[in-house]
């Protein structure tokens, strides 16, 4: 009997029979993945503060933000419940595709550029590009006045994208009130934020004043590639908290931090998101008019 000749079939059995456990183990369903974890892990910054995600002030280690009650809503509406991960904005999505969770929810821009790494799941919030400059500063009326200028914004971002397209000196900003402080000290020129950052962080400040909205966009939640049944199953349970306003059901006191109703998006399919990043093209375009 040749021995040698076994230990060498037997061996080789036992490496075909690693690879093939290590292949079932990596495509294994995002859906069953959650549900046999019993949790949805879903990644954002605590550091961009309200109205996204922040740690509670009043209650060290709890979350609040309107996300924050949309991940608990649609972790129940899964079965599972919601386990916040903490990661930099700016690198949520590489981190998403390294599998640091299992989704990136914390106002995840829908551009071209993204679409073309990962899934999307049906928009869920409807926001405006908004250009804020110093009250005294009167030569700034739009973007098309500050070519050549300097203007605030968040890395990474649809305001981003905007500006490098305009050919505008896009600066580069981690936090969300950075910005309108060096804008308040004359650092830079102006700041393109979405809406929901200008109000709470730039509006409020009396130095500065709004130059109008430039354009709009869309938040949905990033998903990874081969995660299609999890991107499904979101798509239903966004569905459904938008249908019964679940969202906000968890804050504490029952007082929601979420915004207007009228900015959630209401949409029916994954084609109006198709839709929404080619309004977004058009929007941008409009504003280099």
């Amino acid at each position: 009997m040749d021995v040698s000749g076994v230990w060498r079939r037997g061996g080789a059995l036992l490496v075909f029979a690693v690879v093939l456990t290590s292949c079932v183990q990596r495509e294994e369903p995002g859906l069953e993945r959650v549900r046999r974890a019993g949790e949805l892990r879903w990644g954002a910054d605590a550091q961009g503060g309200e109205p996204y995600a922040m740690e509670d002030p009043d209650v060290p280690g709890r979350m609040r933000g309107f996300e924050v009650e949309l991940a608990d809503a649609l972790a129940r509406e899964l079965g599972v419940r919601a386990r916040f991960v903490q990661n930099d904005w700016s690198s949520l999505i590489p981190s998403l595709e390294r599998g640091s969770f299992d989704v990136a929810l914390n106002g995840i821009e829908v551009t071209p550029a993204r679409s073309g790494r990962i899934l999307f799941t049906r928009p869920y919030f409807i926001f405006q590009l908004r250009l804020l400059a110093r009250r005294q500063d009167d030569s700034v009326t739009g973007l098309s006045s500050l070519r050549g200028r300097r203007v605030g914004t968040l890395a990474n971002s649809q305001a981003w994208d905007l500006l490098q397209r305009e050919g505008i000196q896009a600066v580069p900003y981690e936090g969300v009130e950075e910005p309108y402080i060096d804008l308040e000290q004359g650092r830079v020129d102006a700041v393109l934020m979405d809406d929901l950052i200008a109000q709470r962080y730039g509006q409020p400040r009396p130095q500065l004043r709004v130059v109008g909205d430039v354009g709009e966009g869309y938040y949905a939640i990033a998903v990874r590639p081969g995660d299609e049944d999890l991107r499904a199953a979101l798509d239903v349970a966004l569905g459904h908290v938008a249908r019964s306003g679940s969202c906000g059901a968890s804050s504490p006191g029952g007082t929601s931090t979420a915004p207007s109703s009228r900015r959630w998006w209401s949409g029916p399919t994954r084609r109006r998101a198709r839709c929404c990043r080619r309004r977004a093209r058009r929007s941008s375009a409009g504003a280099r008019a």
